[in-house]
């Protein structure tokens, strides 16, 4: 039985995004890279090769590939420059991306609602911050 990682297979781009700038303010980022990350439309390609799985992440402002085995911990470099240690794991029929790191941990969830990669983006600190990124199929 495939799992639920194999239902993002393929290329999808933005179609809308909520609440970003007060996600990356709980992290700490900078005026300048929050203007920017908000005037900046993300993209996401999933690549399914058996165990291995790789993700490109691109935009006009920055690109990076993650390639991983899903449970086991990987060190990732995120688009603002933060270096945390990185887990991806299935659960409860969702895609659970965990990031433990300075200056808060982060959780993306991912999940495909209707035609759409629902991305769930958590600050996991005193007080919770979430912002919603929703993708479309290219």
């Amino acid at each position: 039985m495939p799992g639920v990682v194999d239902t993002f297979k393929g290329a999808w781009t933005e179609d809308s995004v909520e609440n970003f700038d007060n996600f990356m303010k709980a992290l700490d980022v900078n005026f300048v890279l929050r203007k920017v990350g908000n005037n900046t439309k993300a993209n996401e390609e999933w690549i399914i090769d058996g165990d291995k799985i790789t993700v490109k992440f691109t935009s006009t402002f920055k690109n990076k590939t993650l390639e991983f085995t899903l449970g086991n911990e990987i060190d990732e470099e995120t688009m603002d420059g933060r270096k945390v240690k990185t887990t991806f794991t299935e659960e409860n029929g969702k895609l659970v991306h965990s990031q433990v790191g300075k200056p808060h941990n982060c959780r993306y969830t991912r999940e495909i609602q209707g035609d759409l990669l629902v991305v769930t983006m958590t600050v996991l600190a005193d007080t919770e911050v979430t912002a919603v990124r929703k993708f479309k199929k290219v």
